[in-house]
């Protein structure tokens, strides 16, 4: 499944160590996706971005620029879908429905990807 996705806030927490990162998805069904990412890793993403995130249950090429997290569906409708990606979260919810998210079923391994969302090397 490919989303147009912007993001649009980074809420850092110091103490758990993680920030997440929430976007508008544009299209092709309006939505938020919320995802969790480490510190470290999240200081090396792009400020600023406006791109393509991809769901899929097989395992996209990733350039060096690429997020790629490797994940287990705990829940999923026509309308959302919750994993784990070794405890940080991924969250998509649609205002509408989305065939392609009710194939998924709890216990699915799904491959996330933000697309040239990390920044470049200095």
């Amino acid at each position: 499944m490919k989303l147009h996705v912007k993001l649009v806030e980074r809420k850092e927490d110091q103490i758990g160590g993680i920030t997440t990162l929430r976007f508008s998805v544009e299209s092709p069904e309006k939505g938020v996706l919320s995802v969790e990412v480490p510190l470290g890793l999240a200081r090396r993403l792009s400020e600023e971005y406006e791109g393509e995130a991809l769901l899929t249950e097989e395992k996209p090429s990733p350039s060096e620029r690429d997020l790629l997290m490797n994940a287990v569906v705990y829940q999923s409708d026509e309308n959302s879908l919750r994993a784990s990606a070794y405890g940080l979260l991924v969250i998509l919810e649609l205002k509408d429905r989305a065939e392609d998210l009710a194939n998924f079923s709890r216990g699915d391994e799904v491959y996330f990807l933000l697309r040239d969302i990390v920044s470049a090397s200095p």
